[in-house]
């Protein structure tokens, strides 16, 4: 009982109607599955897809896979894997109908993918045990870097401050005995400048002495000569001014001789001149009285003109209008005549101020 004959087998399956049953189950659409269930399975296969992607969005799989009956999802699996219809798979209103090849090739791939996918989580999670592995060993060799480095810091700090320490000392004493030689040198310096200071001084005093006396003789006999000198330069000088000083007063005198009978002369025509211009001044007054006198005549005669122009025939306006004319022509002349008194006066002015000017000079001159 425990063998098994392949061809009796074969035999036995073969009449007992099992293949023909099998052939026909394969014919026909055997797997028969839910459009919502179907494109939930095998959604996977079809999630990189741009239109799906774009279609999904930010949607859960389960909203897409309810959308339209699954309707869509279906056919976007089913035509991404090239599955003929008709021949392949039948979609109906609420299940899809499908061959057992279409079938077994969906569950491989679904299953080939599932794979993939836990490799992919795999490498994933042993990643990030490893990497949190790495971060701690590089933490750790970091702080014993750094625990290390401080104290060879330390170490090297410690040399730094002894080598400091010692090069001070040194330092030190040798400025000790570098000053103590410069202060013996110095000393000694300084003594045998002084000698050499005081052996100069003393010869060029000696020989300020020997100039002074000389100086002092030779300055008392060139003064003397000098002082003869000037005494004599003086007295003609003296002499000179006095002769030139008689001859200026005496032209002077002449002068002012001359001057004092001129301005008896001048003060008379001064006087005829100051009555000349009160004159002109009162003549000035009038001939302005004069004027306002005819403006005011002719203003008024326009205004009987313009009140006349209504009321009164052309013959008055013609007569007034000669009368303004002659007045016009009446106020022209004395505009001459006052521009001329204006001139006159301008000129007596002058003259009046070279009279006083002449007549503050001459006593200043008597003085």
């Amino acid at each position: 009982p425990d063998e098994i004959a392949r061809q009796r087998l074969v035999d036995q399956l073969r009449y007992g109607g099992v293949l023909e049953a099998v052939k026909v189950a394969r014919a026909g659409y055997p797997v028969r599955m839910v459009l919502p269930e179907f494109g939930r399975r095998y959604a996977c296969l079809v999630t990189k897809k741009k239109e799906v992607k774009e279609h999904i969005g930010k949607r859960t799989l389960r909203e897409v896979s309810n959308e339209n009956g699954g309707k869509w999802l279906c056919t976007q699996i089913i035509e991404h894997l090239g599955f003929a219809k008709y021949d392949d798979y039948q979609v109906g209103k609420t299940k899809l109908f499908i061959r057992k090849p279409v079938y077994e090739t969906l569950e491989e791939k679904r299953s080939l993918y599932r794979k993939v996918s836990s490799i992919k989580l795999q490498a994933a999670s042993r990643r990030m045990v490893h990497l949190k592995k790495y971060n701690l060993i590089l933490r750790s060799a970091m702080l014993i870097q750094r625990k290390m480095r401080i104290v060879a810091a330390k170490a090297k700090l410690e040399l730094l401050r002894r080598a400091r320490a010692a090069t001070i000392v040194q330092k030190t004493a040798r400025r000790m005995v570098y000053k103590q030689r410069y202060d013996t040198q110095r000393k000694g310096i300084i003594q045998l400048q002084a000698l050499y200071h005081g052996i100069q001084g003393r010869k060029t005093a000696l020989e300020l002495r020997k100039t002074n006396a000389v100086t002092k003789i030779s300055s008392v006999y060139i003064g003397t000569k000098q002082r003869k000198k000037f005494k004599n330069y003086v007295s003609a000088i003296i002499s000179l001014q006095c002769t030139v000083r008689v001859t200026s007063a005496k032209q002077q005198l002449k002068t002012l001789k001359t001057e004092a009978r001129q301005v008896g002369n001048l003060q008379g025509k001064l006087k005829e001149l100051q009555n000349k211009v009160t004159s002109l001044q009162k003549e000035l007054k009038e001939e302005t009285e004069r004027r306002i006198k005819l403006e005011e005549e002719k203003a008024s005669l326009e205004d009987e003109m313009q009140t006349m122009s209504a009321s009164n025939t052309t013959d008055e306006i013609r007569t007034l209008r000669t009368a303004l004319q002659a007045q016009r022509a009446e106020n022209g002349n004395l505009m001459e005549k006052v521009e001329e008194l204006k001139k006159r006066l301008s000129l007596q002015q002058h003259v009046d101020s070279n009279n006083s000017y002449s007549n503050a000079a001459i006593p200043n001159g008597n003085g």
